[in-house]
């Protein structure tokens, strides 16, 4: 199970994976709704870093390590499924 396995439960985009997300959507939900799935929190995590880095908004040199946590996270738990 990869990262495209996980898709969306609601919303409207229902069914799409996570991966697949526009940015601002995951930016969005992040910021507006309060998400009790860990394993979906940690996907928009990820995304939501790979969409800040890919628009430029931050200077990710400074953040690798919150990257390297969310994928660490991430993929411990994608083991134990």
């Amino acid at each position: 199970m990869g990262d495209s396995s996980i898709k969306m439960p609601w919303g409207k985009f229902r069914g799409i994976a996570v991966s697949e997300l526009p940015f601002n959507y995951v930016e969005w939900l992040l910021e507006n709704v309060d998400i009790q799935d860990g394993l979906l929190l940690l996907a928009l995590e990820k995304r939501n870093i790979q969409g800040l880095e890919e628009h430029g908004h931050r200077n990710y040199d400074d953040y690798d390590d919150e990257q390297d946590i969310i994928n660490d996270l991430y993929d411990d738990f994608m083991r134990q499924q």
